[in-house]
């Protein structure tokens, strides 16, 4: 969008021949500032995906009390929404969350960490939009994130 706003000013300076002209390029610019002040100040909250139809759903890994050495489990359990589909082929992947706040991160879940059973319910949270409570393994000095949990929320109307 801004690169078609720039062709048009540039080739409206080629054409410009007046001194009206010169008061139209200054709108221009002004729009140009406008555009760039609205679009950074937009929230990823607008971003959301629009809520799935719910389905209770649990996953967990087999062992959840016992953290990978040189990790810990995290405390605080994050209230987030799934961005994106999983690689369902995949035992080790990366899912996409965004929490109320917009911040975005990924966590990685590993389906050979848990029972076919907790499996079975993956294809219910793990959609675009799915409100979900996390918990989280923390590991090494990058702090790399593995979920030991994640539970489905019913989203209310006001959620995002």
């Amino acid at each position: 969008m801004r690169l078609l706003i720039y062709l048009i000013l540039v080739s409206f300076l080629a054409s410009c021949s007046s001194e009206n002209c010169c008061d139209e390029i200054a709108k221009l610019k002004s729009d140009i500032i406008q555009l760039e002040s609205n679009n950074s100040n937009k929230s990823y909250k607008d971003y959301i995906p629009e809520k799935p139809l719910f389905k209770e759903a649990t996953w967990r890994v087999s062992d959840i009390n016992n953290p990978t050495p040189g990790c810990f489990i995290s405390e605080k359990v994050d209230t987030a929404y799934v961005l994106n589909y999983p690689d369902w082929d995949a035992q080790f992947t990366y899912i996409f969350f965004q929490d109320d706040e917009g911040i975005r991160y990924k966590a990685a879940i590993e389906k050979s960490s848990a029972s076919i059973y907790h499996n079975s319910f993956l294809s219910y949270i793990l959609i675009p939009g799915q409100k979900v409570a996390v918990k989280l393994e923390i590991c090494g000095s990058g702090g790399f994130l593995y979920i030991t949990e994640i539970i489905n929320l019913k989203r209310q109307t006001k959620d995002v």
